[in-house]
C-alpha cells in the first residue's frame, strides 16, 4: 500500500493563476530577461564605467587597509605558530640530545674502568707467568743431570759416584767401581 500525502498550496488571487499567458508576453519577459542578463541594449562603454564607478565605491581605501591588516595577522599568526612548533622540536631535540650525551658519557666512563681493569688484569697475569717461571726453575735449581748413569749405582752410592765422575778430565773414561766392593 503506497501513503500519499495531500499537499495543498494557497493561492490568494485564482484568475491570475488559471490564466493562460499570452505567447507574445512570453517572449517579452524572455526577451527582456536575456537582455537584462547579456548586456544588450546597453552602451558598453557606459556599462564599464557603471561598473568601474561601483567597483570605487565597493573597494574603499579603508577596506583595502582592513583587508591587508587581515591578511598581514593571518601570515603573523601563521609565522609564529610555525616559530613555536620549531621551538618545541628544537627543545625536544636538545632534551634528545642531552640523553644521549649523558649516555656517551657512562660509556666512556665504564670504558675506562674496563680499560684499567684489562691493564690490572694484564700486570697480575705477567707477574704470575714470572712467578710460576720461578716456581719451576727453583725445583731444578742446584741439579746436576748426568746421563748415562747405569741402574747399578744405588742411591747409597750416588754422592761417590758423582765424585768420581767429576773428578776426571772431560772426554775420559773410566770404568765405575761401586764403593764398598774392591776387586
Amino acid at each position: 500500500m503506497s501513503h500519499c500525502t495531500k499537499k495543498t498550496v494557497e493561492v490568494k488571487d485564482k484568475s491570475t493563476f488559471f490564466a493562460a499567458r499570452t505567447p507574445q508576453n512570453k517572449h517579452a519577459d524572455n526577451h527582456s530577461e536575456i537582455q537584462a542578463q547579456d548586456g544588450a541594449g546597453s552602451d558598453p562603454d557606459t556599462d564599464q564605467m557603471e561598473t568601474a564607478e561601483k567597483l570605487d565605491s565597493l573597494i574603499t581605501p579603508t577596506l583595502l587597509q582592513a583587508m591587508l591588516d587581515a591578511a598581514v595577522t593571518k601570515m603573523q599568526i601563521t609565522v609564529t605558530e610555525a616559530i613555536a612548533d620549531l621551538k618545541k622540536d628544537l627543545t625536544d631535540l636538545d632534551i634528545q640530545t642531552s640523553h644521549l650525551e649523558e649516555k656517551v658519557d657512562v660509556i666512556n666512563a665504564a670504558h675506562i674502568t674496563l680499560g684499567d681493569c684489562l691493564n690490572t688484569l694484564q700486570d697480575k697475569l705477567f707477574m704470575h707467568e714470572v712467578k710460576l717461571a720461578n716456581v719451576e726453575d727453583r725445583s731444578s735449581r742446584n741439579n746436576l743431570r748426568l746421563h748415562g748413569v747405569s741402574e747399578e749405582v744405588g742411591a747409597q752410592d750416588l754422592t761417590a759416584f758423582t765424585t768420581v765422575i767429576l773428578s776426571y778430565p772431560a772426554g775420559l773414561t773410566t770404568q765405575y767401581v761401586p764403593f764398598g766392593s774392591h776387586t
